[in-house]
């Protein structure tokens, strides 16, 4: 059987193919915003929007995109290139940092 993953929409979508033991940019057809932050919010991990507006805006920085996207934030991530793609994809799909561990 296929692994499937649920997109924002409600609708299963087989998973994405591997590239060369890498995955490839497959984003969301919702903004880039969206993209960023669907990790986020799927895991529950912000409900003030002020904090996953604040959180977004990071990931961007942390992933070298804010300068070439902060524009665009609400614009569609399909219309992105395959590198910008891939690079939206990387914070979308990992877990924000959540501050220095305690000792």
């Amino acid at each position: 059987m296929a692994t499937t993953f649920i997109i924002p929409d409600g609708r299963h979508q087989p998973a994405p193919p591997r590239w060369h033991g890498l995955q490839q940019p497959n984003p969301f057809p919702k903004s880039i915003f969206d993209n960023v932050a669907f990790g986020m919010r799927i895991n529950g991990l912000v409900k003030d929007h002020s904090v996953l507006v604040e959180r977004v805006e990071q990931a961007l920085r942390h992933a070298a995109l804010w300068d070439v996207v902060k524009d665009r934030l609400q614009k569609s991530a399909m219309m992105l290139s395959a590198g910008t793609a891939a690079s939206v994809h990387r914070p979308r799909s990992r877990r924000p940092a959540r501050g220095p561990a305690h000792g």
